[in-house]
């Protein structure tokens, strides 16, 4: 995208941004209209991003192999009490 079409972008966002507050203002705060201010936001931040202006990108999780296996110590668990699942409970 060029800078012509950031701004044109930008301008467009503001004039709605506008247009929803002025609703909000004379006609109430309905569902309708904080799902469109919502949608105002998230395009805001989309093309922030476009322009290389927002938020860095949250690192990934880390990824392990299909054929690793990750071992979970049972330490970090507490299952002495627990009835087992998909056949019924032995405390009834």
């Amino acid at each position: 995208m060029t800078n012509a079409q950031l701004t044109e972008m930008r301008h467009a966002l503001n004039i709605m941004r506008m247009c929803l507050n002025s609703l909000r203002t004379n006609g109430g705060t309905t569902l309708h209209l904080l799902r469109l201010v919502n949608d105002v936001d998230r395009l805001q931040m989309d093309l922030d991003d476009m322009a290389g202006s927002g938020r860095p990108e949250p690192e990934a999780a880390p990824r392990f192999a299909r054929d690793e296996v990750v071992y979970i110590a049972d330490g970090y668990l507490v299952w002495h009490d627990a009835d087992d699942e998909g056949i019924g409970g032995h405390r009834q």
